[in-house]
């Protein structure tokens, strides 16, 4: 027993400090979202302790994995009730609750990564993290207006048929936007989807062009030492 919470421990340490384990686990997330429709608590959940073990080992402060941890479950709970009652109030609830869990975990990784003066390989890695937490929050935003308008989005028929699908992918949809692809199968439609649909197209380009493009004008790789009896 005591060699189990010794290695625990030891892996705790080794993630501590390290942005790599949140960027990890928000790409096996983004591969593993779309073979959630059959489990979307189980989706849910993974989702959740992953941002949260994220949050760990970029932050020092406890009351941020607490807090990340009860928005979680609350957003969990949410969800849950809406597959068992069909409410639609509990799904924008669950939408709402994950927005949030999504912006929280993003402003944690931004104060992270903007501390000090010397951008690390790590910092650069907490940047590409925050950008895929962007593309997950405006996810979130898209299923909140579909579930009180349907009708906000038009999905290419073609795609309904062939997936069986009766609402829009809006990972898919989200990430699509956000590197300003556009493939045209997913199409907002009311005014307020456009609106955010433009908002996550101008977000992007301008979180590329102006953030990272400064941060990498930012870092410089630390020279290897040199013996001062070999010059």
């Amino acid at each position: 027993m005591n060699i189990r919470k010794g290695a625990l421990r030891s892996l705790l340490d080794t993630t501590k400090g390290s942005c790599l384990f949140l960027l990890l686990s928000l790409l096996l997330f983004l591969f593993a979202y779309p073979h959630g429709k059959v489990r979307p608590l189980l989706i849910l959940g993974l989702n959740g302790l992953t941002l949260i073990a994220g949050i760990y080992a970029i932050s020092a402060i406890r009351r941020h994995v607490v807090i990340a941890a009860v928005v979680s479950a609350l957003q969990v709970l949410a969800a849950a009730l809406h597959l068992k009652t069909n409410l639609i109030v509990f799904d924008v609830v669950a939408a709402a609750l994950l927005a949030i869990f999504y912006i929280y975990v993003l402003v944690v990784v931004l104060a992270y990564v903007i501390k000090g003066t010397e951008v690390t390989k790590d910092k650069i890695l907490g940047v590409i993290s925050i950008y895929l937490l962007i593309g997950f929050t405006w996810a979130s935003f898209y299923y909140m207006i579909f579930s009180l308008q349907p009708e906000a989005f038009l999905v290419n028929d073609t795609l309904l048929t062939r997936t069986g699908q009766s609402q829009p992918d809006f990972v898919y949809f989200s990430f699509i936007t956000l590197l300003t692809v556009g493939y045209g199968d997913v199409t907002p439609i009311s005014s307020i989807a456009r609106s955010l649909a433009i908002l996550e197209g101008v977000a992007g380009v301008l979180y590329i062009g102006v953030f990272i493009s400064r941060l990498l004008s930012l870092y410089k790789p630390q020279s290897k030492k040199t013996d001062s009896s070999k010059q």
